[in-house]
C-alpha cells in the first residue's frame, strides 16, 4: 500500500511515498521539501491573483445587476416627484417599460397619469358649469327685479305727472 512520509536525512527533508511492489520489495519516491515549498510559491501567488479577479468581476457583475434594477426605479421615481410637484404629468415612454415587475410599475404609473388626467378634467368642467349656473342664477335674480325697479319708476313718473290712469295700470 502506498503511504506519505516525511523523511529527515541530515539538514534536509524530504517528502516521499512508499509503494510496496510485493515479494517484500518496495519502491520510494523521495523530493526535497524545499522543492515542493518552491513549487508552491508561485502556486499561491498565481491564487491570490485569480482570487483577486474572481473579486473584481464579482463586483462589476454585481454593480451592473444593481444599476440594471435601480436605474428604472430611479426613472419612476423622478417621474413620479414631477407630478408630485404639480408639473406637467408626463407618462412613461414605452420602450422604459419592460416585462418584469418594474414594467408593471410603469404600466399602473401610467394608468394612474390617465385616471388623474381625466379626473382633472371632470373637476375643470364641473367647475365650470356651477360657474355657469350662478350666473344663470344671478341673472334670473336681476331680471324680476329690473322690471319691478323699471316699473316703480314709471308709476312715479306718472303720480308725479299726476297721470292716475297711467299709475293705476302700472
Amino acid at each position: 500500500s502506498d503511504n506519505f512520509q516525511s523523511v529527515s536525512v541530515g539538514q534536509t527533508s524530504y517528502y516521499g511515498i512508499r509503494h510496496d511492489l510485493g515479494s517484500g520489495y518496495s519502491l520510494i519516491y523521495l523530493t526535497p521539501a524545499y522543492e515542493i515549498y518552491h513549487a508552491l510559491d508561485g502556486v499561491g501567488i498565481l491564487m491570490l491573483f485569480e482570487l483577486l479577479g474572481a473579486a473584481i468581476i464579482s463586483m462589476g457583475v454585481a454593480v451592473f445587476f444593481s444599476f440594471q434594477l435601480s436605474h428604472p426605479i430611479l426613472y419612476l421615481t423622478s417621474m413620479i416627484q414631477k407630478v408630485d410637484g404639480q408639473e406637467s404629468l408626463a407618462v412613461i415612454l414605452e420602450e422604459k417599460a419592460r416585462n418584469d415587475e418594474i414594467g408593471v410599475l410603469f404600466h399602473q404609473y401610467n394608468q394612474m397619469l390617465q385616471r388623474i388626467v381625466r379626473l382633472m378634467k371632470d373637476i375643470q368642467e364641473s367647475t365650470q358649469r356651477e360657474k355657469q349656473a350662478e350666473l344663470r342664477a344671478l341673472q334670473e335674480q336681476i331680471n324680476p327685479h329690473f322690471v319691478f325697479n323699471t316699473l316703480d319708476s314709471i308709476n312715479w313718473i306718472a303720480m308725479c305727472e299726476e297721470e292716475q290712469e297711467i299709475s293705476l295700470m302700472v
